[in-house]
């Protein structure tokens, strides 16, 4: 996934009973002026809210953000649905993944494989995308 604009960042909304979960992601920036590249990632809980959290920040101007990874692990005691969203500018936020997961269980995307789900076992999980 790339970042190209300063208004645009991904944010992530969990949404059950009672919604928690923990989120990371990391992240390569490229200065298009001078070519410098550099790698960043953040870790958030989120705790019992129903408004979307921004997990991957906007990129600065004249810098292309690429998502290299990205995890969403439900620490709920329920089932909770974890939503990523393409957020700022003008646009009508669109949902880019969308996926129901069990306690413990985790969404995950990598550039090599794309968005998908582990089980409580470890095993992957099929889930439809939004």
């Amino acid at each position: 996934m790339l970042l190209t604009s300063i208004a645009r960042s991904l944010q992530v909304a969990i949404t059950g009973t009672t919604p928690s979960a923990n989120l990371a992601a990391g992240w390569k920036d490229t200065d298009q002026r001078n070519g410098k590249v550099s790698y960043d990632q953040a870790e958030v809980a989120i705790s019992n809210s129903t408004s979307a959290t921004e997990i991957v920040p906007a990129p600065g101007e004249g810098v292309l953000r690429d998502v290299e990874w990205m995890s969403i692990y439900n620490i709920d005691g329920t089932t909770t649905t974890a939503s990523v969203l393409l957020a700022g500018g003008d646009i009508t936020t669109p949902v880019i993944f969308k996926a129901a997961l069990a306690t413990v269980e985790t969404a995950a995307y990598t550039k090599q494989r794309g968005w998908h789900c582990v089980t409580t076992a470890g095993a992957l999980k099929t889930t439809p995308h939004a």
